[in-house]
């Protein structure tokens, strides 16, 4: 899993360091102090992967050999607190093979440190122990200086990359290009400068070191280790209870879709209920131009000058009795007497 790691710090005389033991021990080569006559050898040079030197255009030759730069810095520097170069540590994406993490070295350091003009040794390490996780990374001493007109040698300190502001530029373009190459490579990881805080997310682990994992090795426990191990399993925990949340809240979202289906299904439902009983009452309703079954004739025009008050109104004393020898005009008939006689009443 590809994870963040980018520090930078300042190698100085204060600290009673020396560039070249520095370049040395993060080479794994054997360069001799030009001024002492010291060799310098450290470290254990199969952990060394690949080591290169990228220099600006137009740098003299020396600037690309090892012993040759960092004797140079160290004789130009005569102060007895000067600081001697600045070292890049960073954490490579075990995602990547090796070519395509020299190729996301080179890329960042020719977008951010060699148009200062500056000379960057780079230098790949990965032990690779059978009880211990890969832990590629990458070791890029700069120069605090660029070169002189003439090429021949250092210019002035590189103050503006002493800004604080430089270094979080730094990071979060190492993440940057770092992603650029996981995307290209295929690889779904991806990583964030941002701190934990910043991120929402609880405390980080901290760099054990080999001391620590020496000391678990002989049966004794390392604090540094042990707090990792405090931060791991409170990850895991929430991980499983956001596993959990995420899939109950999954089964509600689905649960709410099933009831909005069936509420729009009964929602038609009733629609379509509702427009079938209006038609059904709308055939049977009758209507002044179609009699009911059974009446004819004069029944049909009283139940029509009902609805038109226009017409001329029917006078049952002067309207000429229908014929009711048939049996269909029985209901004419009736009615119509039916009329004459409550006339008749109400005249007497």
């Amino acid at each position: 899993m590809a994870i963040y790691h980018l520090d930078a710090q300042i190698i100085g005389r204060t600290d009673g360091r020396s560039a070249i033991a520095c370049a040395a021990y993060r080479s794994g080569e054997a360069i001799t102090d030009e001024r002492t006559g010291t060799v310098h050898q450290h470290g254990d040079p199969a952990r060394v992967v690949a080591t290169e030197i990228l220099a600006p255009v137009g740098a003299p030759a020396w600037a690309t050999d090892r012993a040759q730069l960092w004797n140079r810095v160290e004789t130009t520097e005569r102060r007895k607190d000067s600081q001697l170069a600045r070292e890049f540590e960073a954490a490579l994406p075990v995602e990547l093979d090796l070519d395509r993490q020299l190729d996301l070295l080179r890329g960042w350091v020719a977008a951010e440190l060699l148009p200062h003009g500056i000379v960057a040794d780079i230098c790949v390490h990965d032990e690779r122990k059978p009880d211990e996780p890969a832990n590629p990374h990458a070791h890029i001493m700069i120069t605090m200086r660029g070169f002189t007109a003439d090429g021949q040698g250092f210019g002035p300190k590189l103050r503006d990359m002493n800004w604080g502001g430089t270094i979080e530029r730094w990071r979060a373009s190492w993440a940057d290009h770092a992603n650029a190459a996981l995307e290209l490579a295929g690889s779904q990881a991806r990583i964030d400068h941002r701190s934990n805080k910043a991120r929402g997310l609880g405390p980080a682990t901290i760099k054990e070191g080999p001391g620590a994992r020496r000391r678990e090795r002989t049966g004794r426990i390392s604090s540094r280790m042990a707090f990792n191990r405090t931060v791991k399993a409170q990850r895991s925990l929430s991980a499983s209870l956001g596993d959990t949340i995420t899939a109950h809240l999954h089964r509600m979202a689905e649960l709410a879709r099933t009831l909005a289906e069936k509420a729009k299904r009964r929602k038609l439902a009733a629609q379509q209920a509702r427009t079938a009983d209006a038609a059904t009452k709308a055939v049977a309703a009758p209507t002044a131009s179609t009699p009911r079954r059974g009446v004819s004739g004069l029944a049909a025009g009283m139940i029509a000058k009902r609805g038109h008050t226009e017409e001329r109104r029917l006078d049952p004393r002067t309207s000429p009795a229908p014929d009711v020898s048939g049996a269909d005009d029985a209901y004419d008939a009736a009615l119509f007497n039916s009329f004459r006689t409550r006339n008749d009443i109400g005249k007497g």
